[in-house]
């Protein structure tokens, strides 16, 4: 794809020579680098391939309501993730797809024709592994819900692999995490992405909990008050906030508040805070300004060593070994 298409306006895409000014967190090591800009606002699209496994992170900065056109005779078959704020697509042969942000579904189209509807002055992100026809059969084809979606692929009409698109738990949540804050150097990074992106869809094709009859259903009011605590917990994540205080919130004891919480986000409250941190760890580590001791402070950790050992069990090195890795690539 060598150009865009832009409320019916064309714009080519180029290759910056270094990472453009606002686009300061590569990551895709080593991969290839597009971008484009125009009425619309900017665009950088990084794409990495090897071997049956193909990985895009697409970012989209709108200055301009706009609709993004895109038309491609290739099959496109994978996972499509919507990592920043929800998007609405209309694709041929599927209409009106909406997603909310933290949404993902396995997608199969023939050939794509679509459009992609953005609201002015928002960043919006997409994440997508596509894959060859023989894993997907291969791993789609554990579950009993699979059999449509096999049989529209050999009929070429376009599917979804849920009638819903699933939520992204918190297994699925580390396996992107640990895809795109690799610090593997090729040819480790080449087997290491080839591994996480099987992973990811093995837990994508997995039958919903939600199946299970056994499955309590939370209530609209409950519901809300979860998302209100999930808010809460993203903006204070600087401060000890305790199980009973986020229950009061929620409106129910701790009990039903964390059963419902990991219902509602594939992982329970404190998982969630624990995930917070370590991103904001992460983008401070990378803007290679701060001491191991001021980012552990910035993530919310008292201590320096109880910050270094969730550290390491998150990104499996300590944030000075990172920290080192990432200036030596920088020099």
């Amino acid at each position: 794809m060598d150009t865009i298409t832009v409320d019916h306006r064309s714009y080519p895409l180029l290759s910056p020579p270094a990472m453009l000014a606002g686009f300061n967190e590569l990551l895709l090591k080593n991969s290839l680098i597009k971008y484009a800009h125009g009425h619309f606002g900017q665009l950088i699209h990084q794409q990495w391939t090897a071997g049956n496994v193909e990985i895009w992170y697409t970012v989209y900065r709108i200055k301009t309501a706009c609709t993004f056109y895109c038309k491609d005779k290739r099959t496109y078959l994978g996972i499509h993730i919507a990592h920043k704020n929800p998007v609405v697509y209309t694709i041929d042969g599927l209409g009106v797809i909406a997603y909310q942000e933290g949404q993902a579904n396995l997608l199969y189209l023939p050939a794509v024709q679509a459009a992609i509807h953005f609201e002015q002055g928002h960043e919006y992100a997409s994440f997508d592994v596509l894959f060859d026809m023989q894993t997907i059969k291969r791993y789609a084809g554990l579950t009993e819900s699979a059999g449509r979606f096999l049989e529209n692929i050999s009929a070429k009409l376009p599917a979804l692999f849920h009638p819903k698109h699933r939520n992204l738990s918190f297994a699925i949540r580390e396996i992107i995490d640990a895809m795109t804050e690799s610090v593997y150097e090729d040819p480790f990074q080449h087997v290491y992405l080839q591994i996480k992106s099987t992973e990811l869809l093995f837990h994508l094709v997995l039958p919903h909990p939600g199946n299970d009859p056994h499955r309590k259903q939370l209530n609209n009011m409950f519901v809300e008050r979860l998302h209100e605590t999930k808010r809460f917990i993203e903006a204070n994540y600087l401060d000890h906030v305790s199980i009973q205080k986020l229950s009061r919130m929620a409106g129910a004891n701790t009990t039903t508040f964390k059963m419902g919480f990991k219902q509602e986000f594939g992982m329970g409250p404190f998982e969630f805070l624990f995930h917070i941190r370590m991103d904001k760890a992460f983008g401070l580590i990378k803007e290679g300004k701060f001491s191991v001791a001021q980012i552990a402070d910035a993530s919310g950790y008292k201590s320096v060593g109880s910050f270094i050992k969730a550290f390491k069990r998150h990104f499996h090195c300590t944030p000075g070994s990172m920290l080192l890795q990432l200036n030596k690539q920088k020099s």
